[in-house]
């Protein structure tokens, strides 16, 4: 139990079959008890880690490398050891039937998901500035500093957006804000500096910064200045070293 849903999904899209969605249709869930199962001895309580092994068991069988994500943002499913029993089976029957892979299924069955969904993310954690050990932490309708947490993950994306779900940072050259991601760079496009750990506006030639209250501004860039340098954790999910978002090239380094 667990997982299901999204098994059957997969394998069916993935394997060549269909679904449809039927205007105005009900289907009612009966959604079974606080973790009880039944075995020979009658109703015992369920295993707290069994619906996130099923879980892994789905990620490890349909969703190929895009597996990571999940991982990611579920860390307790990515370290789930004991999970693959009988696994070898499936990956048989979808070796005979040539299924299709997990891209296929986001770009012609999810179609309505975000393009940055097939690419793989640069990195993924929190970004803390090294003057204040603070992190960025969304807020309201703008981004401030905060005491660093695992709630303040971001992800810095394949085409340089940094976003949390579907929320991404922008600026219009003097504040930094947020609001809904729109794929287009311009003032949601961001580059990273590694060596000198500048967060760059590479539409303003700007560098994130922050004034006297410790609200977070953009302003030329400068080398020295401690409260324009940043730390990424640079997680190396799906792609090598080196991260191509070291690319403020020299043409464009202020």
């Amino acid at each position: 139990w667990g997982g299901e849903q999204y098994e059957i999904s997969f394998k069916i899209w993935q394997c060549k079959g269909s679904m449809l969605n039927i205007p105005c249709s009900r289907v009612g869930h009966v959604y079974r008890g606080p973790g009880l199962i039944r075995n020979d001895q009658g109703l015992n309580q369920q295993h707290p880690n069994s619906v996130d092994k099923n879980y892994k068991r789905v990620a490890e069988v349909w969703m190929d490398n895009y597996k990571h994500f999940l991982y990611a943002v579920k860390p307790d499913i990515g370290g789930i050891t004991n999970y693959d029993e009988g696994l070898e089976k499936r990956f048989q029957i979808k070796k005979r039937l040539k299924c299709h892979n997990f891209k296929w299924y986001l770009k012609n069955v999810i179609k309505d998901t975000l393009r940055t969904a097939y690419e793989p993310d640069r990195a993924w954690d929190f970004i803390k500035n090294i003057k204040t050990n603070k992190c960025l932490k969304f807020h309201k309708n703008s981004m401030i500093l905060s005491p660093c947490n695992s709630a303040q993950s971001f992800r810095w994306t394949w085409i340089n957006e940094i976003r949390e779900d579907e929320h991404c940072m922008l600026t219009d050259g003097k504040k930094l804000k947020w609001d809904w991601c729109h794929e287009k760079q311009g003032n949601q496009h961001f580059l990273f500096h590694k060596e000198k750990g500048w967060i760059y506006s590479d539409t303003y030639k700007l560098c994130l910064s922050f004034n006297e209250n410790e609200n977070l501004i953009f302003s030329p860039c400068q080398e020295n200045d401690q409260k324009q340098k940043w730390h990424i954790n640079m997680r190396n999910l799906m792609i090598p070293e080196p991260w191509a978002i070291n690319a403020i090239h020299e043409s464009r380094d202020p």
